[in-house]
């Protein structure tokens, strides 16, 4: 489902302005993510397997806007400039990968992480 977003996304990007594609894609996400834990009942029901393909689908769908952005924006810079973006969005997961195992640490559990 990665690819098929990720293609599908690409192409949109030429057809659609990149802010309203990032716009709309984070969004979902998130009001997917709050979701989640709804969906996570014992039995895997039908609104788990919309947030699973939907989630699949979403997962990497901003790259073709955010580069697009870049490009526009940066010009013969885009590469260097998409390096950072990518860079921050790692260190970014990283903050949140260890705040997450801090907080279980200190809370006995992942409830509040």
């Amino acid at each position: 489902l990665d690819v098929a977003g990720t293609v599908f996304s690409g192409w949109l990007t030429d057809r659609v302005e990149p802010r309203v594609l990032l716009v709309i894609y984070y969004t979902g996400r998130g009001l997917s993510l709050v979701a989640l834990p709804a969906l996570l009942s014992p039995p895997a029901e039908a609104s788990t397997w919309v947030f699973i393909i939907f989630y699949g689908l979403d997962w990497v769908a901003t790259v073709p806007p955010t580069i697009a952005l870049c490009r526009h924006y940066f010009g013969a810079q885009t590469p260097i400039v998409f390096g950072w973006v990518f860079a921050s969005h790692q260190l970014g997961a990283a903050v949140a990968a260890a705040g997450a195992g801090w907080l279980r640490d200190l809370q006995g559990d992942y409830d509040l992480a």
